[in-house]
C-alpha cells in the first residue's frame, strides 16, 4: 500500500532548549557508551550505512536544515534528505561550504541556483522557525518523531506501532 510521508524538520536544538529537554547521551557518559553501542545494533537491523562524520562540528547543520526545508517545497524532499543523510552518515562527504553541500545534493533535480537560494535565503530560516514552533505545539521533545494522523511516536524503536497501524488500513 503506497503511504505518503510528509517531512517537517525542525531545529533540534532550539526545540529541546524550548521543552527542556536535555540530550542525556551527551550529559551521562555511561548513557553515551550504550548509545554508540545501541546505535551498532540498529544499523545491523536496518542494514543501513553508517559512519560517524569525522568533521561533524564544521557541519552547520541550520544550512542543511534550511536546503531541507526549501527542497521540500520544491517537491524534492525525498531526494534532498536523502542525499543528506548519505552525505552526513553515510560517506564523511565534506560538508561545510556551499559549493561541498551543493555536490552533496547534486542529482537530486535541484539546480544550483536553487540550492543557493535554499542555503542562503533568510525566509527559509523563517520557515524552519515555524515548523520548530509548530513542533514544539505538537508536543514533540526530540528526533525522531514521527506522526500517524494525531499520534505521537518518538523513537525509530517505535515504527512497528505505525506498521500496525497502516495494517489496520488494509
Amino acid at each position: 500500500m503506497p503511504v505518503a510521508i510528509d517531512y517537517h524538520p525542525f531545529d533540534i536544538r532550539h526545540l529541546m532548549e524550548q521543552v527542556g529537554n536535555v540530550p542525556t547521551t551527551v550529559t551521562c557518559k555511561a548513557k553515551g557508551q550504550y548509545a554508540k553501542a545501541d546505535i551498532q545494533r540498529w544499523i545491523m537491523r536496518y542494514e543501513v550505512p553508517f559512519q560517524r562524520h569525522s568533521n561533524m562540528r564544521a557541519i552547520d547543520f541550520l544550512q542543511l536544515l534550511r536546503l531541507t526545508v526549501f527542497a521540500i517545497h520544491q517537491g524534492k524532499g525525498p531526494a534532498v534528505i536523502t542525499a543528506l543523510y548519505d552525505a552526513v552518515w553515510a560517506s564523511d562527504t565534506p560538508l561545510s561550504r556551499p559549493e561541498e553541500i551543493a555536490a552533496a545534493v547534486a542529482g537530486t533535480g535541484l539546480s544550483i541556483d536553487e540550492i543557493e537560494a535554499g542555503l542562503k535565503d533568510p525566509a527559509w530560516n523563517e520557515v524552519l522557525d515555524a515548523s520548530t514552533q509548530t513542533a514544539v505545539d505538537k508536543g514533540v521533545f526530540g528526533a525522531p518523531t514521527m506522526f500517524f494522523g494525531d499520534e505521537m511516536y518518538f523513537g525509530n524503536d517505535r515504527l512497528h506501532f505505525i506498521d500496525e497501524k497502516l495494517k489496520e488500513l488494509v
